[in-house]
């Protein structure tokens, strides 16, 4: 996991946009843990790795959906559905196995058994068999026999229908027997979940549609609507690899027409004769093939029964069914860490306590749930999971990763920084682990001597990352320190292992954007942008730029071609109201920031920290429009001017600065905004005070000197609450996130710590700390 993917949403406003990695090839690292050996087959959508996972020592087959679906939001929700089905369907010995759903750089990864083959260039799927070494009658009837064992298996566990059934979906292991695979369809289970077609250049492979899986063993029905499908359509495909089986690999239904395959194989499944053939299967193939569903068998069980007979006949023994094995304590471990990923906590906790109840010494079943009773909201149960998982195994990093991190959400720093100090001592150290370190550290108030001797120790392991996830996770480490410098250097270095990396390209921007490099900012943002990746923070930090450099028309001008394009990207409507403000153009200022508004509250997540942040922008320009001419300022001046100096302290006179400090700050004057805010703290004399002063500061865009101002006092004085509160929100519109969620973080201590804390105020920072978080 690259720390950027888990620590960015900390510093950015907009944390979807995170970059991740397009693709892998061999030797790649995927997730610091899984190295890339070879790439299995691709699909539609889907592509299957070849992994290594050193820590088992074991090969698996890693399936996610393909890059340039990252942004394709219902490809993502098939996969998760598809992750679920997986995972129901536990262990069967006719199923390939999923062991685990994992979660890296937002991206969804299925872990699988991979069915090798016996020695290399030998088959390990029926597709292969069917055309190196087509299987014999008796052959075929075992492996018919097994597949319909396990489908009647995959149908009790849920599964309506797997549609796409076809050789390549049937693997063989080196015991000669079947394991059904690939799922990826059968979580379709209502209409609106397909979308539109996406064209794909090879038309044997599963296509995503209204009607989809793989055209050459459809259905009739599936070429209509492939939600309506059940058993029996899966009993139609399954008679056309029986078809292949019989005949030595050739499909009943075939074109060689390119320009019309889908349309032409539709009218063939429902209007051509099933080819006859010599074969004792042929009675049972045609009653498979059968147009209408009801005329089919009506389930796996009873064509298996006709399938068992002949088989009986033809060999004088009865079919032996293999059996299951029993779930052990690691099965139950990693299906637990499958609904963990799955953001399915509950049912986790109770797949943990399987593992538990199987073996109590199983440390990883104890620290995984502890993870899980942590995202529950249940610290005091999950601290006690850890403590038991480092009874059994005092060196159980996780349970010491996940040790820390609830004690830092309990404000015990110093305990949670010995737990992650602990975690380094642990040989070996993972990248993966540095990056959730990382991430505490930029969310919580830790020292920053503290965060420094953590960075030099991470140094000093001689972690050399050659991967371009390890060098980011450490520039990002640095750049939490604010040693932009190092952190700069990392990212370099990541760019020279792969030049054309996304990820390295959205780090170098910003990077270059924090330290105000013109050049730099728009050579990285101009990359993004022309491959379309991150295209709505490209151009905003690019815009900026331009227009801090002296070219506003010229930044108006990128973001409104921009918007014409894709009048749906937020960030841009609120960054472009922001110039017409600055530029007094307060109708179009209004104009843009109700465009930004539209698109927040018509989009499906509803971010209503953002929807009010807009809202509050809104009214903001519609005040400034209207006191443009400042005629209150005037009236407010002369009430001031009117009071006797003896009254300086009373209400009245100190609404009438308040009154003036805002209209100056609608009218744009700084100068007299400030003016006020100094005499407003002079005649009340409260330290508070000093925090509307910094809201000026601001405004303005002094950010850096309210900062200042604010830390000044707190330094000396940590329990004003109001002034920490103030603080956090100029650091979230500044974009510093993290600084903010400290901040923030501090406010909440310094309202406990109060002898009668207001309630509302607790619930206020605790509802600021949500929004942040997320």
């Amino acid at each position: 996991m690259r720390i950027s993917d888990d620590n960015r949403k900390f510093r950015e406003a907009y944390p979807e946009s995170v970059p991740k990695r397009v693709s892998f090839k061999k030797g790649d690292f995927i997730g610091q843990k899984y190295e890339v050996i070879d790439i299995l087959g691709e699909g539609g959508c889907g592509t299957v790795y070849l992994v290594y996972y050193n820590q088992h020592d074991q090969f698996y087959a890693l399936k996610t959906f393909k890059g340039e679906y990252l942004d394709s939001e219902l490809v993502k929700d098939r996969f998760r559905k598809e992750a679920q089905v997986w995972i129901d369907l536990d262990k069967h010995p006719y199923l390939v196995r999923a062991y685990w759903v994992e979660e890296i750089s937002n991206r969804l990864f299925i872990g699988m058994e991979w069915i090798a083959p016996e020695e290399e260039g030998s088959p390990n799927s029926l597709d292969v068999y069917l055309k190196q070494s087509p299987p014999d009658l008796p052959q075929s009837l075992r492996w018919a026999i097994q597949f319909c064992y396990g489908m009647e298996y995959a149908y009790s566990k849920g599964i309506k229908a797997h549609r796409d059934i076809k050789p390549a979906n049937i693997m063989i292991d080196h015991n000669k027997t079947v394991r059904i695979s690939d799922f990826g369809l059968a979580g379709i289970a209502k209409p609106g979940e397909l979308g539109q077609n996406i064209n794909i250049p090879n038309q044997h492979q599963t296509m995503l549609g209204t009607s989809m899986g793989t055209p050459t063993h459809m259905s009739p029905e599936q070429f209509l609507d492939a939600v309506t499908c059940d058993e029996r359509s899966d009993i139609y495909s399954f008679g056309i690899v029986l078809f292949q089986m019989a005949s030595g690999g050739r499909l009943p239904f075939f074109t060689d027409n390119h320009n019309h395959f889908w349309s032409v194989l539709k009218h063939l499944h429902n209007e051509a004769e099933v080819p006859k053939l010599d074969s004792l299967l042929f009675p049972q193939i045609k009653r498979c093939l059968e147009k209408e569903p009801g005329k089919r068998y009506q389930s796996f069980k009873a064509l298996r029964a006709d399938l068992e007979a002949i088989h009986k006949r033809l060999t004088g023994e009865a079919f032996t069914l293999q059996k299951a094995e029993e779930m052990n304590s690691a099965d139950w471990n990693n299906k637990g860490i499958s609904f963990q990923n799955l953001s399915r906590f509950k049912e986790a906790i109770e797949c943990f306590d399987e593992a538990i109840n199987v073996d109590p010494l199983n440390a990883g079943a104890w620290h995984n749930k502890s993870f899980s009773l942590r995202a529950l909201g249940k610290p005091s149960e999950a601290l006690n999971c850890c403590d038991s998982a480092l009874n059994i195994n005092p060196s159980n990093a996780g349970a010491l990763f996940n040790k820390g991190s609830l004690l830092a959400d309990l404000g015990q720093l110093d305990k949670a920084l010995l737990c992650f100090n602990l975690v380094l001592d642990i040989k070996p150290v993972y990248m993966y682990l540095i990056s959730q370190i990382g991430g505490m550290l930029g969310l919580y108030d830790f020292a920053a001597t503290d965060v420094k001797a953590i960075c030099e120790k991470i140094v000093k392991l001689n972690l050399k990352p050659s991967d371009i996830d390890g060098l980011l996770n450490l520039g990002l480490i640095y750049y939490q320190l604010e040693d932009i410098d190092y952190a700069l250097s990392l990212f370099l270095k990541a760019e020279k292992l792969d030049e054309e990396d996304c990820g390295v390209w959205f780090e170098l921007m910003n990077i270059y954007f924090k330290k105000q490099d013109a050049d730099n900012t728009i050579k990285y943002c101009d990359k993004l942008i022309t491959n379309k990746k991150y295209t709505d923070l490209a151009m905003k930090n690019k815009s900026i730029i331009l227009s801090i450099t002296g070219k506003m028309k010229q930044a108006i001008g990128l973001l409104k071609d921009a918007l014409d394009e894709n009048e749906y990207l937020d960030v841009l409507w609120i960054t472009l109201s922001g110039f017409y403000e600055r530029t007094k153009c307060f109708d179009e200022a209004i104009i843009a920031a109700k465009k930004c508004l539209y698109v927040l509250e018509t989009s499906k997540s509803k971010d209503s920290t953002n929807i009010a942040y807009v809202s509050n922008v809104i009214s903001r320009l519609y005040q400034k429009q209207a006191s443009s001419a400042s005629p209150e300022i005037e009236q407010a001046l002369r009430k001031l001017e009117s009071t006797e100096t003896e009254h300086c302290k009373q209400k009245p006179h100190t609404d009438a600065i308040k009154q003036l400090i805002q209209l100056y700050l609608n009218d744009g004057d700084e100068k007299k905004a400030l003016h006020y805010c100094d005499l407003l703290i002079e005649t009340t004399n409260y330290i508070t005070d000093f925090g509307n002063k910094a809201i000026v500061m601001s405004y303005f865009g002094d950010s850096t000197g309210a900062i200042k101002l604010l830390h000044e006092i707190l330094n000396e004085r940590p329990h004003l609450d109001s002034l920490w509160f103030i603080l956090s929100d100029i650091y979230e519109k500044k974009g510093d996130i993290d600084a903010a969620f400290k901040a923030a973080y501090n406010c909440k201590k310094a309202l406990q710590k109060s002898e009668n804390p207001n309630p509302q105020n607790l619930a206020d920072v605790e509802a600021r700390l949500n929004a942040l978080r997320r």
